[in-house]
């Protein structure tokens, strides 16, 4: 269900009824002929008519978004062959810049009104006790727009973003720790092992320098490629993601302070609705890995009155 995660801390109502009476006002709608894209709250989970889903520990929503596509270079080749017919048509040279807008908004509204729609659908996860909500994209455009309608719908709900300063360079300074290394001849140190707090890293890092140039190293365990890892920082890349793993999860950790391709393995012998306990169960993890990220990168929230 969480594959990926975009996490914020927000103050949502507990009331389920009257929370979906706030969701209902902004309930899902198909675009218009003139509609780029709509977005709206669905019901999770074929939850009947509740736009509420309530689980052990939290709740859940969803927000379907439907795009019309719409490739630029089909809008652009129409606005060429109409632009290249009224210059035929009137004996002019060239369109004033007005004149070339017009027809390409016309082209656009056309194209707009017989497109083709996609469809996705974003859930997202709220913890009542740690007021985490997990939403669970890897687009940041889409994350933003599910807190948006949140808010939107919501009120006076209050959301912050859970931002760590340093994320890069914090990792790749705990990466450095935790590398065993040498500092003369036959001389090995051990690492760190206590570098990345309740973590333990594994065999994936994707690196950077400053002139953008990337690395990704796979091992078995990053142990095995310490000499090539520390030839790495040594050339001023530092790491862009590291994937980790905690308790009985796995993730990858971006610089942004993301998680992705977060694997968590199935409960054995799930008790209740299947969707009620595999949310709980992946929230569970998911929110005990975060107040462990949130502790090791020593992340204060914004005082009253900051961020919101």
């Amino acid at each position: 269900m969480i594959k990926n995660a975009h996490v914020f801390r927000a103050d949502i109502p507990n009331d389920l009824v009257a929370l979906h009476n706030h969701l209902s006002e902004l309930s899902f709608a198909e675009p218009l002929s003139n509609q780029m894209q709509s977005h709206g709250f669905v019901p999770p989970f074929g939850q009947g008519c509740t736009l509420v889903g309530s689980y052990l520990g939290g709740m859940a929503f969803s927000v379907r978004v439907d795009t019309k596509v719409m490739p630029a270079s089909a809008i652009n080749a129409e606005t060429k062959k109409r632009v290249a017919l009224r210059l035929q048509q009137t004996g002019r040279k060239r369109l004033s810049k007005a004149e070339s807008a017009e027809i390409k908004d016309m082209v656009r509204s056309e194209f707009c009104a017989k497109a083709i729609v996609t469809t996705a659908v974003i859930n997202a996860f709220y913890d009542t006790e740690s007021r985490f909500l997990v939403v669970a994209t890897a687009s940041q455009r889409m994350a933003d727009l599910v807190t948006s309608a949140l808010v939107h719908a919501v009120g006076s709900m209050k959301t912050e973003t859970i931002n760590v300063s340093s994320v890069k360079m914090g990792l790749t300074t705990r990466l450095t720790e935790w590398l065993p290394r040498v500092e003369k001849e036959d001389d090995q140190l051990e690492g760190d092992m206590d570098a990345f707090g309740e973590f333990s890293p594994t065999g994936e890092v994707a690196m950077s320098n400053p002139e953008r140039h990337k690395l990704t190293v796979k091992a078995d365990t990053l142990a095995a490629a310490t000499d090539a890892l520390l030839e790495a920082i040594k050339r001023q890349y530092s790491v862009t993601s590291i994937r980790l793993a905690h308790g009985c999860c796995a993730f990858r950790l971006t610089s942004d302070f993301h998680l992705r391709g977060i694997d968590i393995p199935r409960e054995e012998d799930p008790v209740g609705n299947e969707w009620e306990h595999e949310a709980a169960w992946e929230m569970t993890n998911v929110v005990a890995v975060m107040n462990d990220l949130c502790a090791m990168f020593a992340y204060k929230a914004p005082e009253e009155g900051g961020e919101a």
